[in-house]
């Protein structure tokens, strides 16, 4: 369920999208985002289902140590319509298979959606991307659910590469 509105705002060709959620599990958070993408016309019939299952068969729950646990679902860039970025942040954390050791799980505090049309585009942003959760003021303003903080630090970081 939403919990806020969800903050909307174009750089360049990407549209980012940031809100706070609440999720009883990672499926249904995978469901219900790939749904709000869907009806907004950033991807296809299919995304969700093709997010879920690379999920399950390649976790994407990223523990940065000492910083927040993020979960980086991606689907196969087909099901792109518009390219987006999805920055959820969690009332409460959920459980999503660990990236580097799938059979543990980490509890995901922030779940960052990436579609793209562009592979090479892609991988780019997601390691930029990954590296904002690293960045002291980036996670001090996740924890806080700064909507203006976190909008001013990705559009800093979107602006070299759209």
């Amino acid at each position: 369920m939403v919990k806020c509105a969800v903050y909307e705002e174009k750089y360049g060709e990407i549209s980012v999208l940031i809100g706070t959620f609440q999720f009883n599990s990672a499926e249904e958070a995978l469901k219900r985002l790939s749904d709000t993408l869907f009806k907004k016309g950033y991807v296809s019939e299919g995304y969700a289902h093709a997010l879920i299952e690379r999920e399950k068969e390649y976790p994407t729950g990223l523990e940065v140590p000492g910083y927040v646990t993020v979960a980086l679902p991606h689907a196969h860039i087909r099901y792109t319509l518009k390219p987006v970025l999805l920055i959820g942040l969690l009332e409460t954390p959920i459980e999503f298979g660990k990236m580097d050791s799938p059979s543990e799980k980490v509890m995901a505090e922030v779940i960052v959606l990436l579609a793209l049309k562009d592979l090479e585009k892609s991988s780019a942003l997601l390691k930029r991307i990954t590296s904002l959760f690293s960045r002291e003021d980036f996670v001090i303003a996740v924890k806080n659910k700064d909507f203006v903080a976190i909008r001013e630090i990705v559009r800093s970081t979107l602006v070299h590469l759209v």
